[in-house]
């Protein structure tokens, strides 16, 4: 019998995946606030296909501990309890319900020890936590957007009732996997029926709101960075930028390309104090001084290496003492990933 679980997709208040699946798109990238119920509401349908269709599901984080904090804090436990964790032996778990086999939870470091692994139940993979805050104590894997999709090759293999879920915080306008396939700046909702790409930048609901501005955090955080970005969907991980149209002037320095994203970096002269220009154009330029960074989600270890050897110094000059300024949010986040990757 189907035990009955504590929580459903059935609300008004915190997000559902209800939406984001009537596209019956593969591949489903969504990013919103914290706490607005993205993981749990596809975990919820996860475990409902489960035991509805014996279907099963990958739960997976980026790096090992993550994976073993999931285990060890019975993390589905909100939505059903007495769900065990046995150890597979390559740092991931298989999660069951008394003789029903849920699925699995991987860590994405060392998806290649799980290729000879039977995978033939499993239909959906949900990618959690997928957009890292800059700064922070973890990193992206190197071609990870890559290592992601040979990891979905592996399980899904020629299958074709499949779906791939790749979940983030807003932490930043800049992100390996919206580089990788091209994604414009949108907001809302952007598709590609071509490539059967969903993309959503979830807000939180007018209830979720209004149950929120009653807790003391609400109070507390109001009219603060956090708070936009904890209520009101701002991006987290944007610096403050100065943003300002082109200054007359200026002059070609270098390009640096990221993937379809060219930043075209100019100097001149302001108040005695020589100034970086960084201009973002979503197209590939390439000329005598173009450095490809990043090409098709691929590290171009060449390029970075001479930018690293011939201009890394001035380039940290620049942006940490302020000589530096942009024509849109989105150079400034790009421009930070280059500086805090190489």
């Amino acid at each position: 019998m189907k035990p009955l679980l504590k929580l459903s997709n059935n609300t008004d208040i915190y997000y559902t995946c209800t939406k984001c699946f009537s596209y019956n798109y593969f591949m489903n990238v969504i990013c919103g606030g914290r706490g607005i119920g993205k993981t749990t509401s596809f975990l919820i349908y996860g475990l409902n296909r489960a035991f509805d269709k014996g279907e099963e599901f990958i739960y997976l984080r980026r790096y090992k501990p993550e994976i073993k904090e999931f285990a060890s804090k019975d993390s589905l436990s909100p939505i059903l309890d007495g769900v065990a964790y046995k150890g597979d032996g390559n740092g991931g778990y298989t999660m069951i319900y008394e003789n029903t086999k849920l699925g699995h939870a991987i860590p994405l470091s060392v998806t290649s020890s799980y290729k000879s692994v039977n995978f033939s139940k499993v239909s959906l993979i949900i990618y959690d936590e997928a957009i890292l805050p800059r700064g922070g104590s973890y990193h992206y894997l190197k071609n990870e957007v890559e290592m992601l999709l040979e990891f979905v090759s592996t399980v899904f293999r020629t299958r074709t009732n499949t779906r791939v879920v790749i979940l983030g915080n807003n932490a930043d306008l800049f992100n390996p996997f919206f580089s990788y396939f091209n994604i414009p700046s949108f907001d809302g909702i952007y598709t590609d029926k071509t490539r059967g790409l969903y993309c959503e930048l979830a807000k939180n609901s007018p209830k979720l709101l209004e149950l929120e501005a009653k807790t003391p955090l609400f109070k507390l955080i109001k009219d603060t960075s956090y708070g936009e970005y904890h209520y009101d969907n701002k991006v987290l991980g944007s610096v403050e930028a100065t943003i300002i149209p082109k200054p007359t002037g200026t002059r070609l320095f270098i390009r640096l390309v990221m993937n379809y994203d060219t930043l075209n970096l100019y100097t001149y002269w302001l108040n005695g104090e020589e100034h970086l220009y960084c201009e973002r154009r979503e197209k590939v330029i390439d000329d005598k001084v173009t450095y490809p960074i990043m090409e098709d989600g691929n590290p171009n270890y060449y390029y970075i290496d001479l930018v690293r050897r011939k201009f890394k110094g001035y380039l940290h000059r620049a942006y940490f003492n302020k000589l530096m300024e942009f024509n849109d949010e989105k150079a400034s986040d790009i421009f930070y990933w280059i500086i805090d990757n190489i």
